[in-house]
């Protein structure tokens, strides 16, 4: 028997912003499967077109590379 959240279409989200409590919210999202992380607002165009996960994991020493 499947859940209720297994049955539905995952609801598609944003983050808004990879600093400290973004990066949260990223690896937040990722642990659930009622979510779906289909974008990430980001201020520093170093991090322009990074992987999200990467953003999640970055260590907080400047850009992630």
């Amino acid at each position: 028997m499947t859940s209720p959240i297994e049955a539905r279409k995952p609801l598609r989200v944003v983050a808004w912003s990879t600093g400290t409590v973004g990066r949260h919210a990223i690896a937040g999202i990722d642990a659930r499967p009622d979510l779906e992380l289909v974008g990430v607002w980001v201020s520093n165009p170093d991090k322009d077109g990074r992987d999200a996960g990467r953003l999640a994991a970055h260590d907080g020493s400047g850009c992630d590379g």
